[in-house]
């Protein structure tokens, strides 16, 4: 009797017994004399005889691989260890899948870790790798690194995030490979498929026309290697599958989009000639250049209405939101049915308010004011002498003015007082200052603006040794009708700053 040894053949081969003609998977029985003879165990042990074959012939126990080479490491038969070889060889290393089903008995886990366990970590590894690494002659890297179409020096290609098996399926893709199961332009290679170079009977002009041929394939491959690398560098896959998450798990809602995102809108096209992080900074570049501008336009307008410190422009926005909330109220009371009862009741009142009002009075009972007398001092008005307070500007008068100032205003003021204290630049005004822009619902901006320009004027015709003239040709700050131009002049004109005007 004589042990058999186990060969590729016979490892991947299939046999059957000749006398029950079933399969054969574990120990067999061969005849030594009978050509091509085997029998399985049963019939071997009952002595069958069939043909030439008697039970007297020598014979030899075969075994196809059911013995362990490597005993207690998860029981691996011969068999099972040479498949794992010879589907690594074929399928190459990495694709577990394939390997799996050409076993046949294992799993891709199992493959794998018994792979690396046994042939590149264990002691055959250890006697074959190393010396075959030492022999090995790397080629060498003579191309540039693909870092980015515009500025190598910028950013580096974001970490890849790998995928699950599942969504791998999903998308098709082959991570190991790089490769897609369908490429963009996945038609590309059917340019080149009939093609066939004969040097000797092609003529010049086919050989041109075939090479034209291969240049438009190599065209189509630099822009699909193009478009991978936009998909990879962007991280287009993993934020795709990712959105489907949030779908499926938040219910869709209209979303405002932000800066950002109307920005990244509009300049998607041109991502892909930018790496990652140049879009980024491009995007972030612009946002916050927009939001700049807007900030400038904020302070324009504040300088426009008169503000110059920061702290004022709370106060400036406050008392803006109760003017707005006052108009509207107007326009809702006006957009009201009226019936002719109400009509007479509002057209007798707006008349009493009218009556009161400060532009009546001030035609009615306003009183010249005692402010001393006193004239403006000869002498160059601008440059510092505008920078006087007020405060000091005011106490030149008497003080009969004030108590005239105070009668107009508590005679003229309307049902709803405009809150002035609110406004910006009332700290600015002195007290008489400041009862006159009540009583006359005047801006306390507006009065200094106004008030600047009269005391320049004058100074300029002092200097030029006008006398008095018309100041129809000075200029107006917005929002200041006649009626208060007439309130300021004649108040700084009995105070002695300006002189009198036709």
């Amino acid at each position: 009797m004589l042990d058999g040894v186990l060969s590729i053949a016979d490892t991947f081969a299939k046999y059957h017994c000749n006398y029950c003609e079933e399969d054969v998977n574990g120990l067999r029985v061969r005849c030594l004399e009978c050509e091509d003879f085997d029998l399985c165990l049963q019939c071997f042990s009952c002595g069958a005889e069939i043909g030439k074959h008697r039970r007297n012939h020598g014979y030899q126990f075969m075994d196809t691989g059911n013995f362990s080479i490597f005993p207690g490491q998860g029981h691996w038969t011969a068999r099972e260890e040479v498949r794992l070889l010879d589907a690594i060889e074929q399928y190459g290393y990495g694709n577990w899948e394939d390997i799996a089903r050409h076993i046949e008995t294992r799993t891709p886990e199992d493959a794998r870790n018994k792979y690396i366990s046994s042939y590149i970590d264990g002691s055959i590894g250890r006697a074959s790798w190393k010396p075959a690494l030492e022999r090995l002659q790397l080629p060498i890297e003579h191309t540039s690194a693909d870092t980015g179409p515009l500025s190598p020096t910028l950013g580096s290609s974001l970490p890849s995030q790998p995928l699950s098996s599942e969504e791998n399926t999903i998308l098709g893709y082959m991570p190991h490979r790089d490769d897609f199961e369908r490429e963009w332009d996945n038609d590309a290679e059917a340019t080149i498929a009939p093609l066939f170079i004969h040097p000797v009977d092609d003529e010049d002009i086919d050989m041109a026309l075939k090479l034209a041929q291969v240049d438009m394939y190599m065209r189509r491959l630099r822009e699909r290697s193009r478009r991978k690398r936009v998909v990879r560098d962007f991280q287009i896959v993993p934020q795709f599958f990712k959105k489907e998450k949030e779908k499926a798990q938040i219910p869709p809602k209209k979303k405002s989009k932000d800066d950002r995102d109307a920005v990244a809108e509009k300049l998607r096209a041109a991502s892909q000639f930018q790496t990652a992080s140049e879009h980024n900074n491009l995007i972030s570049s612009m946002v916050r250049e927009r939001e700049l501008r807007t900030r400038i336009r904020e302070l324009l307008r504040y300088r426009r209405n008169g503000i110059r410190h920061v702290e004022e422009c709370h106060e400036f926005e406050v008392a803006r939101s109760r003017r707005d909330k006052k108009k509207e109220n107007k326009k809702k009371s006006a957009s009201l049915p009226q019936t002719p009862t109400t009509q007479m009741d509002l057209s007798v009142k707006s008349k009493e308010n009218d009556a009161r009002s400060p532009k009546c009075l001030a035609e009615k009972k306003f009183m010249p004011l005692d402010t001393g007398g006193g004239r403006w001092p000869s002498g160059n008005l601008s440059g510092s002498g505008l920078s006087g307070s007020s405060e000091s500007i005011t106490n030149w008068g008497g003080g009969s003015s004030t108590q005239q100032i105070q009668q107009v205003g508590a005679a003229g003021g309307n049902d709803d007082p405009v809150p002035i204290s609110s406004l910006p630049g009332y700290h600015l005004l002195s007290q008489r200052e400041r009862k006159l822009c009540a009583s006359s619902n005047i801006k306390p901006s507006q009065y200094i603006a106004y008030k600047a320009v009269l005391l320049k004027d004058e100074g300029d015709k002092q200097q030029a040794g006008v006398g008095p003239a018309t100041r129809r040709g000075v200029c107006c700050p917005q929002g200041l009708d006649s009626h208060s131009q007439r309130m300021i002049t004649t108040f700084m004109t009995q105070a002695g700053w300006i002189s009198s005007f036709t």
